[in-house]
């Protein structure tokens, strides 16, 4: 399987300020074994969740809570440098995530990496991008540990209120019935 490739820069400038995290919920779409016989896809295995995000106010970190706090840090060259099979029509590609993004190349992607412990995985090497105002997009590959997996992911922007519901109308009388 093709190596996330990350390019972290860290300085040793003050920690950026952190909003309080937001309520996100993750879901795995996909999960990519690499076997002799080739790219597979296997079942998920991992529910929907709800984890927490927060973005430094200068943007160069990002931290998420789902179970265990992990910080990851903003990749110099987004996603021009990562790379991820992909099989047609099922998962997210490179491309989709730059249209998803809204920007023209790969590069201008917002993205984050680091190696961290994920809760029930151990470590692993996470990656995060941003495919619009309230969701990322991510790429978890268990290769640290030993196991030639990629977990595929949404991060969805939870409602604080739950579903909005419809404001009540006054019932009108059927002129027909």
């Amino acid at each position: 399987m093709p190596t996330l490739a990350l390019l972290l820069g860290m300085t040793g400038a003050a920690m950026p300020q952190v909003p309080a995290p937001e309520p996100y919920i993750v879901a795995n779409t996909a999960t990519l074994v690499r076997s002799d016989q080739g790219l597979e896809i296997v079942p998920t295995g991992f529910d929907q969740r709800l984890v927490h995000i927060a973005l430094s106010e200068d943007r160069r970190e990002l931290l998420i809570d789902a179970g265990a706090s992990m910080r990851l840090w903003r990749i110099p060259t987004g996603l021009a440098r990562i790379e991820w099979p992909v099989s047609a029509g099922v998962n997210l590609s490179r491309d989709d995530a730059v249209v998803l993004a809204g920007v023209a190349s790969a590069e201008e992607v917002p993205s984050w990496g680091a190696e961290v412990d994920w809760p029930g995985l151990g470590p692993v090497t996470l990656i995060v991008f941003e495919m619009g105002p309230m969701r990322f997009g991510g790429l978890l590959s268990s290769t640290p540990a030993g196991v030639r997996k990629l977990r595929q992911m949404v991060f969805q922007r939870a409602s604080s209120h739950g579903r909005q519901r419809p404001k009540p109308r006054p019932v009108e009388a059927c002129p027909a019935c």
